[in-house]
């Protein structure tokens, strides 16, 4: 797989944890999927993507550990209706490069 393929899923994976934050099987989805964006990032040596991935890897490593619904669920798809995010929006990598 590559990013135009993790990017989509991972957001499909939000989506879901937001509906059912308890969801163990999501938030191993979830720590998978961060774990390929760091490693393909630092592959490619975007450093900036590689510690945010870390860092997210970090915290689903936790919650898997400790077995905790993901917090803020529903107050999370509030946040992304009041900033006109439509539920179940995707993400797609542009066609050229900015700039």
């Amino acid at each position: 797989m590559d990013i135009a393929e993790y990017v989509p899923k991972l957001n499909l994976s939000v989506v879901r944890i937001e509906e059912q934050p308890d969801d163990p099987e999501t938030v191993d989805e979830i720590f998978r999927i961060a774990h390929s964006l760091k490693g393909m990032s630092a592959t490619m040596g975007f450093a900036g993507m590689a510690a945010l991935t870390h860092e997210m890897k970090e915290a689903f490593e936790l919650l898997r550990q400790r077995g905790e619904a993901v917090p803020g669920g529903a107050r999370a798809r509030r946040h992304r209706q009041g900033a006109g995010v439509a539920p179940g929006a995707s993400w797609a990598p542009r066609s050229r490069p900015l700039g």
